[in-house]
């Protein structure tokens, strides 16, 4: 005997969201599971030529930035060293610093954890040293949370 099971949201009381899908000829559902960050994410890439200083990602007034993904690729380049970090126009913290001076750099990152910044803190890349060609690309999330922590609470926290 089969039963039938719904779940309900208590806050709506509407069922949670199924998929049907097909395994080995027989009709089943799934459940389906999602994060804010596959719903809500967005990215940014810039592409690099010279040495410059790129706000990729800037939050609302009071609120957050969350780094969901980074992509680096640089070519090789004595003297050069990029950087992406968070940034509110008095503290930083890094989040990867490259130095190209003895080879390029190809770096693909998917952040499973909490990469999210301080109250008004943007992600910026920076370009020093000297001139290299590459691109920074940049998925994240913005959050507009009335209680986003101030730099001296966040840091507390790591």
């Amino acid at each position: 005997m089969s039963v039938r099971v719904v779940l309900i949201d208590t806050e709506t009381n509407k069922p949670l969201h199924t998929e049907d899908y097909l395994l080995y000829g027989k009709n089943e559902k799934v459940l389906c599971i999602t994060t804010p960050q596959k719903s809500h994410g967005v990215f940014k890439t810039t592409t690099f030529a010279a040495q410059s200083t790129v706000i990729l990602a800037q939050p609302k007034l009071g609120g957050t930035v969350e780094i969901t993904d980074l992509i680096l690729s640089f070519e090789k380049k004595a003297s050069c060293i990029v950087t992406v970090s968070f940034y509110d126009g008095t503290e930083t913290a890094n989040v990867i610093q490259c130095f190209l001076n003895d080879g390029p750099v190809n770096i693909a990152v998917n952040f499973m954890g909490q990469w999210e910044g301080w109250r008004d803190a943007y992600v910026r890349a920076v370009e020093s040293g000297a001139d290299a060609t590459g691109v920074v690309a940049l998925g994240y999330l913005k959050h507009a949370d009335p209680e986003s922590p101030t730099y001296a609470v966040w840091n507390s926290r790591r």
